[in-house]
């Protein structure tokens, strides 16, 4: 059966009565059940029907579907699945329905949600979903029939985009705990990939897509300047993206990408490049929300570099240094220098460190020992033991008195 397009189906225990069901841009048929209908609608060349053993017993159904199904040359396999009363019966259906899926060797799947209990329906839902995320199947579509069986018309809506949801879901999530954009680009690539196919164009995702692209670089390379610039123009396109290609509430995920975004981007008018930011507080909180989000998710050894920069662009803040000189190589290069010979000659000196040294030689010593872990792997600090120090530079930003007491201590005109 290799290459097969197969119908995932089930039926209750009725009674279904005569219905017209409705498919857009597939007609019309007469049919009580719709696992009947769909054949009749789509082209399918097998059938796999989940049922309970009440169904098998005390219905006609499954042999209405077989001799339906016998007129049209379309294979029939059914595997029975228990009532949903607790964990193990779960467990159950997802293991059987997930082995015949499997053995079935079908290219693409058609899930029918219409009939049967709620329970049942999710269950197979969740199924085809984790099968498709192994690519064992493609789940090409999943269609839910109003009021199907009932007599009268029965509409068969196309609930595709359920998948899509839930993949929308894990990479916001994914961008939220672990900050990766992988799977946000993964999924504009592959709408973007499908607008094309279709003979349209959408130049507003291929710019979000790149956009997108030079955000990753730059936030994982641990550079907050032009990551800035990046995640500023992202939001833009954001804002502008014309969301007719996102189906259903699937273009309702661009807004919290959005708001996640904003924590990060430039807030400056007519900055083109990283030399055109000014130092500002605004400009200060915005390099804090950047080595927070690296402590969030796990990933301190990136704080440290960007935590060590924020600790001298604040120095050179309090020193007055607000306008473009701040980024000047001599001008970072000098004070870095000042800050560490100083702290050298307190150490040597008996005089007691103030907090601010204390904390430049925490950062320094633990960004020194990452940058050689791979000489003396067993003596790297691991990340539960940097963040305290990273939460420090973080909390006291706003703290002028912190600031203040080493800047009287070092010359950073």
């Amino acid at each position: 059966m290799t290459g097969d397009r197969l119908l995932l189906s089930t039926v209750g225990v009725g009674p279904y009565e005569q219905t017209t069901f409705g498919l857009e841009n597939h007609g019309e048929t007469r049919a009580s059940i719709s696992p009947i209908a769909l054949t009749d609608l789509l082209e399918i060349d097998t059938v796999l029907l989940a049922h309970t053993a009440t169904i098998r017993d005390e219905t006609a159904y499954l042999d209405q579907i077989r001799d339906a199904c016998a007129t049209q040359n379309i294979a029939v396999q059914t595997v029975e699945v228990p009532l949903v009363e607790g964990r193990t019966d779960v467990d159950q259906i997802l293991d059987r329905v997930g082995a015949s899926l499997t053995r079935s060797g079908a290219d693409s799947v058609v899930l029918d949600i219409t009939h049967a209990h709620r329970s049942l329906q999710l269950g197979f839902y969740t199924t085809a979903v984790h099968l498709d995320a192994l690519d064992v199947i493609d789940l090409e579509n999943i269609y839910y029939a109003e009021d199907a069986g009932h007599g009268g018309n029965a509409q068969i809506f196309d609930l595709s985009y359920l998948a899509a949801l839930l993949e929308w879901h894990h990479a916001l999530r994914s961008f939220r705990t672990q900050g990766t954009l992988g799977p946000l680009q993964q999924l504009l690539t592959s709408k973007r990939d499908r607008v094309y196919r279709r003979g349209d164009t959408h130049p507003e995702l291929l710019r979000l897509s790149k956009a997108l692209n030079s955000v990753t670089s730059y936030l994982d390379a641990g550079l907050p300047l032009e990551t800035g610039i990046a995640a500023r123009d992202a939001v833009e396109i954001i804002d502008e993206l014309d969301d007719r290609d996102f189906i259903g509430p699937e273009g309702a995920f661009l807004t919290p990408l959005s708001n996640q975004l904003e924590r990060f981007m430039i807030e400056q008018d007519d900055v083109a490049a990283k030399t055109d930011i000014e130092l500002t507080p605004g400009e200060l909180r915005r390099q804090q929300a950047l080595v927070r989000f690296y402590v969030d998710t796990g990933r301190e050894w990136i704080a440290l570099e960007c935590a060590r920069e924020l600790f001298i662009t604040r120095l050179l803040f309090t020193s007055g240094r607000n306008s473009h000189d701040w980024l000047e190589p001599d001008t970072r290069h000098t004070t870095r220098k000042t800050l560490t010979e100083t702290a050298k000659q307190y150490q040597a000196s008996s005089a007691p460190d103030t907090e601010a040294l204390q904390v430049w030689e925490e950062l320094s010593s633990y960004r020194n020992a990452h940058a050689h872990a791979g000489f003396d792997p067993d003596n790297t600090p691991t990340g539960a033991t940097v963040k305290p120090v990273l939460e420090t530079v973080c909390d006291r930003l706003d703290d002028d008195q912190f600031w203040n007491e080493i800047a009287e201590l070092i010359d950073t005109s």
